[in-house]
Order: structure tokens, then C-alpha cells, then sequence
């Protein structure tokens, strides 16, 4: 390499100057243990240490570089306080702690940008930082102390640092390949949600005035472009051969399980987004007399997507959308259908764990014990306390011959029609949990479809997607589109929804010869 003989600094007023170099970037060395860079210069025939904070080898080579010059010109030591910026840990933890309404965002996504931080910082050496939820309601997440971020503090994330996570994340990728593209749009997609930490908002709102941090000027680190010559990722639809061996299974799902086969009506036949789909009623489904656009009157169904008192749409896409007859009758024909697949009555099973023991009692009604405790709570059915069947025998109590004891109280709560009559009652009963749960209908759905051919990442979202390439298709309209799925911009549904299902055919032929 060649040798450097000048380098350009940049002066604590913001403005840069160029210095001689005094120490190579090969004198220097990486203390261990540490997140330090150390370099000796003779200076009057003594040698002298000169230590740098920085992360990255290359800020820490321009930084002892300059305490040495420095030294030179003034004849003094440029006395800088050490570790005076945060570490990760603490504005992480500052960001997670903050109210929704100071952060104008929700914990869950504030959540997001801090896994998506750990990925960033994930080529470091050090341990992995890991959370905990700091309270039994589980509503803010705090990450540990002993982690590589405790050390890492907010001046070492620099462009320098963006540049060698691409290349540690890219890496074993060629360049110019289909894998090669995926994976850099997903280097670009994991910064881009990095860089909402340090926003100008968090900045000053939260870390300098809240919480008194010093934070530096994080403008660079902000405005670092992507990775260029990247072409951006475009929606295809699935295949008919996959899509209708989903499509001729789908009866069996209901059958199996109701909560995911709304889902998939939902957002294969709707359009609906997964958190939409969580929070669903039916008091959305109605219907209306329009114009048919021939000088007549129509009949017009639709879903009409609303906020709940502890729910609001994305980007507040609030609006109706047309849905077909077949949709409306399917979706409100569930209204009064019990989720429970129960193999015997709830007074029969009540009956029963009261007349034997609740392992025999799971075995002849093709339960595990868990998943028998679990259907006798949500049924409100009481089940003998342990040991009682040992103090049975033993003659210390008498046999209850399916009876309740006195004292026992039972309240089966199985969903009625009478009690299903409310019109603002959920769609989605049993399996309406948060998308990341493994009990939640969205993650049922998937598992279901893999396992009738489909080979995508995503099940529920992919519906959506789908949704839209049929809409386009069908009314050969973007806008059209763009309406029913509720999209901000047309750029949004054309580059992630709008592909065509069904395809032209017609082709230019080749001239023949005169």
C-alpha cells in the first residue's frame, strides 16, 4: 500500500483541514478487550502513547493523527473527555421507555428499530444484546446490561461502520445476481429502520432533553444513501398450479379450524391486512344501493374498515372496500358459529372429569391432558384439584359420580347464537392473538398452506398481495387498486401489488418473406 503522507481531518468546528500524516493506519492496533485503537509516535527523541475511542479503524487513525498534530502546533496535549456520548444500551432503552406520546410511534415498532440495530451491529465482536419485559403486563421491553452495546457508544456509528456492515452482510453474495440483489435490499431495509433511532425527533426530544444525553451530530449516519445500482423489488404472483392447490383445500380449513379459515377469506377475498384482520367485526359487513354507472340502481357490498376503541389502521387507511355476495354470505354465515370442535358436549365433559380421572378422560375423547385443561378453562367447566382421585380411593372423600362436590361452582361459557347476536363482536375469535404469537391465525394459516404446496416466506400478506393482482386484472385500473387496498400512493401498489393474474397471449410474429 502506499504510503500517506497528508490526511484530511476535520476540525472540531466543523470545518476541515489537511494535516501531515504522521502514523500509518498499519501502526496502529486494536487494544484487546477493548473498543480502543493505540499508536507510539517519537516526539524530541521520546515516545509517546496516543490513544482513540472510535470504533472504526479508519476514524481512529484520522483521530490520533490529529492529537499528534496537535501536540506538534501547541505544544500541549488536546485534553478531550472521554466516553462523554451514550452507549447503544442506554438510548435504546431511553427510546423503548419513551410514552406513545412523546414518540409519536408504538413500542412495537419502536421494538423493531432496536432488532434491526442488534442485525447492524451484529459483525461486531461482543456478546448479543437481549430483553426482557420489564413489568407482568408486558407492555415495554428493556434490553440488558453486559452486552457488546454497553460499549459501543452513538459517535462510533459513523458511514465508515455502514460500509463494513454491507460488506459483512453481503458477503459469499456476487455481485449483480438475483441472491446478490435480495440480500442488499434487505441490507438497505435493516438501515433504514436503524436510522429512525437517531432521528432528529428522538434527538433532541427524547435523549438530550428528557434524558440529558450528549448526543452528536448523526446527520451523515441519517442521510447515508443506499446501496447503489440496486433494482428495486417487484411483485409477482404466485403461479395458478400453487395457488390452486391451496384454493382446492380450503374447504377442509374450515372444517379444521375457523379462526384461519376467515383469515384467508379475509385477505385472499378482501384484502385486508393482517392487523385488520386481528381486530375485524362484523358490524364492517353491510351493504348499500348505489349507481351502476348504466342509469340504474345496484346492490353494493362492502367492508367497511373502521377504528376500535383500542385499535387504528395503518396510516389511518380507514374506508370502505366492494366485496363480492359469496364473500359477505360466507363471512357473516360464521356470526353464530361456536370456534369449539368439541367431541362431546360441555355438559358431557364436565360429567366426565368429574366421574374419572382426567388422563383417562383425555384418552377416550382424543385429548392430551394439557390440551384438556385448556379446553375445561375456556369452557369454564371446574376440574377436580390434584391428588383428589388418590384421596378417592383412598376413601377420604366420596366418589362424585359426575356430580360437582358441594362448594365446586361451574360456569360453561361456550359461545351461543343468543350470545353471538352482538353485531360489534370480532371475527376472529380464538386465534386473534398478535401476529408473532404461534397461536395467532396468520401463523396457523401459513403452516396450513405449506403444507397444501405453497412455498413463499409469507401466507396472509401474500393473500393481500394477491388480492391486488386480481383487482388489477379484473378492472385493468391501478387507481382502482390502489382504492381498495387503501394505499397513500400509487407507487406502493404498483411496486408490491399489482402484478397481473391472467396474462395476454398475443404475441408479434415474425414477417414472412415477400
Amino acid at each position: 500500500m502506499k504510503k500517506q503522507t497528508t490526511l484530511k481531518i476535520a476540525n472540531d468546528e466543523g470545518t476541515s483541514e489537511t494535516i501531515p500524516c504522521y502514523l500509518q493506519l498499519s501502526q496502529l492496533f486494536k487494544v484487546p478487550n477493548r473498543n480502543s485503537w493505540k499508536g507510539r509516535y517519537n516526539i524530541n527523541g521520546k515516545r509517546k502513547w496516543f490513544s482513540s475511542p472510535l470504533l472504526d479503524g479508519d476514524d481512529a487513525w484520522r483521530d490520533v493523527n490529529k492529537q499528534i498534530n496537535h501536540l506538534l502546533v501547541k505544544g500541549k496535549r488536546n485534553v478531550v473527555k472521554r466516553n462523554v456520548y451514550p452507549s447503544l444500551l442506554k438510548v435504546v432503552n431511553a427510546m423503548l421507555a419513551t410514552a406513545y406520546e412523546v414518540a409519536e410511534n408504538a413500542e412495537d415498532t419502536r421494538f423493531t428499530y432496536a432488532s434491526c440495530l442488534r442485525t447492524f451491529t451484529s459483525h461486531l465482536p461482543g456478546k448479543e444484546p437481549e430483553w426482557e419485559w420489564t413489568d407482568t403486563s408486558k407492555t415495554v421491553r428493556q434490553f440488558k446490561e453486559g452486552s457488546k452495546w454497553d460499549k459501543i457508544t452513538v459517535n462510533e456509528l459513523t458511514p465508515t461502520l455502514i460500509r463494513k456492515f454491507r460488506v459483512a452482510y453481503l458477503k459469499g453474495y456476487k455481485p449483480k445476481t438475483m441472491d446478490y440483489n435480495i440480500r442488499a435490499r434487505g441490507c438497505d431495509s435493516v438501515l433504514k429502520s436503524v436510522k429512525p433511532i437517531f432521528s432528529k425527533h428522538f434527538t433532541k426530544n427524547v435523549y438530550k432533553e428528557i434524558h440529558g444525553f450528549k448526543m452528536p451530530d448523526m446527520t451523515e449516519f441519517r442521510e447515508m444513501p443506499k446501496i447503489p445500482n440496486i433494482p428495486p423489488a417487484k411483485y409477482e404472483a404466485p403461479d395458478e398450479s400453487m395457488m390452486n392447490k391451496v384454493l382446492g383445500s380450503i374447504n377442509k380449513l374450515y372444517e379444521e379450524c375457523l379462526d384461519t379459515w376467515l383469515t384467508f377469506i379475509l385477505s385472499y377475498a378482501i384484502g385486508l391486512r393482517w392487523s385488520e384482520i386481528r381486530f375485524a367485526r362484523y358490524s364492517w359487513f353491510s351493504h348499500e344501493m348505489v349507481n351502476d354507472g348504466k342509469g340504474g340502481r345496484a346492490k353494493r357490498y362492502y367492508c367497511n374498515v373502521q377504528a376500535t376503541p383500542e385499535w387504528t389502521p395503518k396510516a389511518c387507511s380507514l374506508g370502505k372496500v366492494t366485496i363480492s355476495k359469496e364473500t359477505y354470505d360466507m363471512v357473516l354465515a360464521t356470526k353464530g358459529v361456536s370456534r369449539e370442535r368439541l367431541k362431546a358436549t360441555p355438559a358431557e365433559i364436565q360429567e366426565l372429569v368429574w366421574s374419572k380421572p382426567t388422563w383417562r378422560v383425555a384418552k377416550e375423547l382424543g385429548y392430551s391432558d394439557v390440551g384438556l385443561g385448556k379446553l375445561c378453562s375456556r369452557l369454564g367447566i371446574p376440574k377436580p384439584p390434584r391428588g383428589f382421585w388418590g384421596k378417592v380411593k383412598a376413601g377420604e372423600v366420596p366418589h362424585p359420580q359426575g356430580c360437582l362436590p358441594e362448594g365446586v361452582s361451574s360456569s360453561i361459557n361456550v359461545i351461543t347464537l343468543e350470545e353471538a347476536g352482538n353485531a360489534d363482536e370480532r371475527v376472529l375469535k380464538r386465534y386473534n392473538g398478535h401476529g408473532r404469537c404461534d397461536s395467532s391465525a396468520n401463523r396457523r394459516l401459513k403452516r396450513w398452506m405449506k403444507k397444501h404446496g405453497w412455498n413463499r416466506t409469507r401466507a396472509c400478506h401474500e393473500m393481500r398481495s394477491y388480492n391486488g393482482a386480481m383487482v388489477t386484472t379484473m378492472t385493468g385500473s391501478l387507481y382502482e387498486t390502489q382504492k381498495r387496498l387503501r394505499h397513500a400512493s400509487s407507487r406502493t401498489t404498483e411496486r408490491s401489488y399489482a402484478d397481473l393474474v391472467a396474462h395476454n397471449t398475443d404475441a408479434v410474429s415474425f414477417p414472412k418473406a415477400s
